[in-house]
């Protein structure tokens, strides 16, 4: 079994019999102590280096990328306040200039703020309007594709607190 094959069997299985659900810290933690053991005894093979260094910057990076994306409008704040009282920002004593923020392209194109033009908050917004959109699509089709489970939950149970019965 593959490395990543038997993260998600892990995970899974520690949800199968979990009625009320479970942190997912939790499972993160008791999932990492099974994969290592898994790796000690043998059920797995572990990762070469390059493999372990590809994981551990694909994980840092992309929660890096998920913070920036979320705090461009705290960056954008303080771009606008210094606009609005006439001083410019000084990229080697503001670090915000400095860091690479998502462009909001389908690419998965990032660029330090320093470097960015019109075109690409013009984007940054764009792929914002376009997200939202999606997600409430998104979300409307799963209300609609939901709807005969949560009638036979509750006229089988009676009550909004009970698994279905497959």
């Amino acid at each position: 079994m593959n490395q990543k094959e038997f993260i998600v069997n892990e995970y899974d299985s520690l949800y199968r019999d979990e009625e009320d659900g479970k942190k997912t810290a939790e499972t993160k933690e008791e999932v990492v102590v099974r994969l290592v053991t898994a790796w000690r005894d043998g059920t797995v093979e572990q990762p070469d280096d390059y493999e372990r260094a590809t994981l551990i910057v694909d994980r840092v990076i992309g929660r890096t990328r998920d913070a920036r994306r979320d705090s461009i409008h705290k960056a954008a704040k303080i771009i606008v306040e210094c606009l609005a009282e006439g001083t410019l920002l000084d990229p080697e004593n503001e670090p915000l200039l400095r860091q690479a923020y998502p462009l909001g392209t389908a690419d998965g194109m990032d660029k330090a703020l320093i470097h960015w033009t019109w075109d690409d908050w013009e984007y940054a917004v764009m792929g914002r309007y376009r997200g939202a959109a999606e997600q409430t699509a998104s979300a409307a089709d799963f209300d609609q594709l939901t709807i005969p489970i949560r009638q036979i939950l509750k006229a089988q149970t009676g009550t909004t607190g009970q698994a279905l019965q497959l």
